[in-house]
């Protein structure tokens, strides 16, 4: 699958005026300027792959926008055929917790998240899934911040909880190996990123929903 025909996929299936396509579009090009960063100086990064996986995080939001919406987003490509399509669905949700750490934070079915750490190869994160980890913690609603403004807008937004504060840290953390991949500050290759939560802008349409 490529660019192109993902768009014309998340556009069919998110229902008119969701506020998650355009965050996802937003995320998806963050994602991009990352990627090629890292291909200056790495070999095996899959630029169009990470664009991609990097649009559809989200498309689970087309039918809830719970706490599950990385896994139906993931099972929503899988059964169209495209499940590489669909890991960056799961790896935005979970962004390397370990299974202990999901079944203590969110009260989740102990089969179903074994079935979802067997089937995806976690909590063990490849390139992509860092790349688009730290992409989407930039994007608040469709505005490019920092991982600090970030947090402090979902913290609003949901209430600041252990789940949170643990997205946050390991968000950090990805931020930190692409710096070190790349030789190159964060805000070097994403400038917008040294905003703070005072340039959020917030659409009217948006209602807690990227």
């Amino acid at each position: 699958m490529n660019y192109i025909q993902a768009d014309s996929l998340l556009t069919s299936l998110a229902p008119p005026g969701s506020a998650f396509v355009e965050h996802s579009r937003v995320v998806a090009e963050v994602a991009t300027k990352i990627a090629s960063a890292l291909a200056e100086g790495r070999d095996g990064i899959d630029i169009e792959q990470i664009r991609v996986n990097a649009l559809l995080h989200d498309l689970g939001r087309a039918r809830t926008h719970g706490n599950y919406h990385g896994w139906v987003g993931y099972a929503m490509l899988r059964h169209r055929g495209f499940a590489d399509a669909g890991r960056g669905c799961i790896t935005h949700w979970l962004r390397g917790l370990t299974i202990d750490e999901v079944l203590t934070m969110s009260g989740a079915r102990p089969k179903f998240i074994k079935r979802v750490f067997e089937e995806l190869d976690l909590p063990r994160m490849r390139v992509e899934d860092i790349v688009i980890s730290v992409a989407d913690f930039s994007v608040a609603h469709t505005t490019i911040v920092s991982l600090e403004a970030r947090a402090e807008d979902l913290g609003l937004r949901y209430g600041n909880s252990a789940w949170l504060a643990r997205n946050a840290e390991l968000a950090g953390e990805h931020r930190s190996r692409i710096e070190r991949w790349s030789g190159r500050a964060f805000t070097q290759i994403i400038p917008e990123a040294s905003r703070g939560a005072g340039h959020i802008v917030v659409p009217d349409f948006i209602k807690n929903k990227s």
